[in-house]
This record gives structure tokens, C-alpha cells and sequence, in this order.
């Protein structure tokens, strides 16, 4: 009588199948579904190398890497009052936008003008006209580093103290 050992195979088989299950609750988690059985431990991303060979997944990239943005705007927020402005100073970068919001708190109508500034746009455009309680913006883009008189251009204001500076830093 000629015995045949078929429990080598069937274990293969066995061992096959718990490993393929194994691998398939693995590659499932790490895929974002979740098993019943893989809920207490997380596993972490795994990309398939080859057969039966897996890797740790690449870390996506992020949108800052995929697309540089267009720089924002820094907003500055200046408050007029009757012959002062608030802050007295202000910080800038060269390249960098800005906007400056100005918000006249006073009684009489007051603006603000960067005559001297180097900037993307002409000195006599830069000027914002706000009346008591409103509110006006200017933007611009500093392109040379230094100290700047910023003031307000209606007669007399600029003399009785309605000024400030800008320092723009590289």
C-alpha cells in the first residue's frame, strides 16, 4: 500500500490563503477601508513594489509645492483721527503687496499719500481720500528697501504733526 502524504500541500495551501487574506486586510487598511479586524491598529500607507513586495507609500505632495501662489497682500490698518494717524510707523517688504486700509475716525475729511515711496506704481497714485466715518484701501508693491514719509496731503494737516513712516525691509 503506497501512503500519500498530502498534509505538506494542504498547510502550503493553508498558509497560502491566511497569507493572501493577511495581505489583502493590509493593503485594504492602508488604502483607507478599514476591516472589522484592523480597527485597533492603524497601518500606514504602502505602495506595491513588486509581487508580494510593498513599500512605504510617498508622502503626497502638499499644494505649496504643487503650484506656487501669487503673494497676498499684507493689510495695514491706519486710523485717521483729526491731525494724527495710528500707527506712526509702518513695516513692508520689498516684492511684497500691501494694503493699506485707512479709516478716518475724525471730523473732517483726511487722506494718505506715499509721495515719496518706490513702488510698482507712480507717487501721485498713491493716495487714499477717506471722509469722516468711511473707510478707503490703497495697494501697492514696494520695490526698494528704505525709510518712507507717508501724510496727509490736505493743507495744513501734514504740518500740524498728520504724518508717519514706512520702513521696508528686504
Amino acid at each position: 500500500m503506497t501512503r500519500i502524504d498530502a498534509g505538506g500541500a494542504i498547510l502550503a495551501l493553508l498558509m497560502g490563503f491566511i497569507l493572501s487574506a493577511g495581505l489583502t486586510g493590509f493593503v485594504l487598511a492602508a488604502g483607507g477601508y478599514q476591516l472589522p479586524f484592523h480597527t485597533a491598529m492603524p497601518m500606514p500607507p504602502v505602495q506595491m513594489t513588486g509581487p508580494g513586495m510593498m513599500a512605504p507609500a510617498p508622502a503626497p505632495q502638499s499644494q505649496a509645492q504643487a503650484a506656487p501662489a501669487a503673494p497676498v497682500a499684507a493689510e495695514v490698518k491706519v486710523v485717521a483721527t483729526d491731525l494724527k494717524f495710528t500707527p506712526p510707523t509702518i513695516q513692508a517688504k520689498v516684492g511684497q503687496p500691501i494694503k493699506i486700509v485707512l479709516e478716518n475716525k475724525g471730523a473732517i475729511e483726511h487722506d494718505i499719500a506715499f509721495p515719496t515711496i518706490k513702488a510698482d506704481k507712480p507717487g501721485p497714485s498713491l493716495k487714499a481720500v477717506a471722509k469722516p466715518g468711511q473707510t478707503a484701501t490703497l495697494e501697492f508693491t514696494p520695490t526698494a528697501k528704505g525709510t518712507y514719509e507717508y501724510i496727509c496731503t490736505i493743507p495744513g494737516h501734514k504740518e500740524a504733526g498728520m504724518k508717519g513712516t514706512i520702513t521696508v525691509a528686504e
